[in-house]
């Protein structure tokens, strides 16, 4: 069983993903504080923060939630503590830096997702959410292999923002060339079974020999949102979508209303 400090930045970690920031090679894991009750006079430090007069669910009902499986690791659900936005915000380092990218245009959208500030950047402190995730194991030149789930007690405009704050990948990079081969791409799918406002998008390039894949799936029930994600250079859509599924089938069966 790992211990609650790796466990810890595990959480703290995928939180880095979700911001798309300097890569985790780099950065130096906080640990979480006490669980506490969100309070109505909360103000955000960011002014982009929308501030929610109340919560459905607590950390605990979070917590509380069964592991899922990812291969043979079972995945607790730990509590996440959103991050102070960046200013100004440091996308993570080029994985296409020395090679040539045709569309140019398409070595910022494999980079960043076309995200221009962090994911997490409109999501109020205090706001109840829970991670779970894979063990972080050899990084492959600065990136790391993971796979993880995040919960978070964001309904209504506030989900439907953070939904949309990765722009819609540009059709040409779709097929991306990458030192004059296609070896990359970007793309969103439809993946039905998880909602009208469900978003799958893939990004695949060349790394180390080898082809690495970030997968992400982001929705929203009425009452919390979901982030889905499994990146490295193994694994398949078909496997993703099996963890995820799975991930949501235990999170509908499971989470009690507060």
């Amino acid at each position: 069983m790992p211990s609650l400090k790796y466990q810890s930045a595990l959480a703290v970690s995928l939180l880095l993903a979700l911001s798309a920031c300097t890569s985790s090679t780099s950065a130096t894991p906080t640990q979480p504080t006490p669980s506490r009750a969100p309070s109505s006079t909360h103000t955000p430090s960011e002014p982009t923060a929308s501030v929610q007069p109340s919560y459905q669910y607590s950390v605990f009902d979070f917590q509380a939630l069964p592991p899922v499986r990812y291969g043979r690791s079972a995945l607790e659900w730990l509590e996440t503590i959103w991050p102070v936005p960046q200013s100004p915000w440091t996308p993570r380092p080029d994985p296409l830096a020395g090679h040539s990218v045709e569309p140019e245009t398409c070595r910022t959208v494999i980079r960043t997702g076309g995200l221009t500030a962090s994911l997490t950047a409109e999501v109020p402190s205090d706001t109840p959410g829970a991670a779970a995730q894979t063990g972080m194991t050899v990084p492959v030149e600065g990136q790391y292999p993971y796979a993880g789930a995040m919960i978070a007690d964001l309904p209504g405009a506030a989900a439907d923002r953070y939904l949309d704050r990765y722009p819609a990948p540009p059709a040409e990079c779709a097929h991306i060339l990458v030192d004059g081969s296609e070896r990359a791409a970007v793309v969103e799918r439809p993946l039905p079974g998880f909602g009208t406002r469900s978003r799958y998008l893939t990004r695949s390039y060349p790394l180390a020999g080898g082809r690495w894949t970030e997968r992400i799936l982001l929705y929203r029930t009425p009452t919390y949102l979901m982030d889905i994600r499994q990146s490295g250079s193994g694994g398949s859509d078909a496997g993703f979508q099996a963890f995820a599924r799975q991930v949501r089938d235990l999170v509908q069966a499971n989470l009690k209303a507060g």
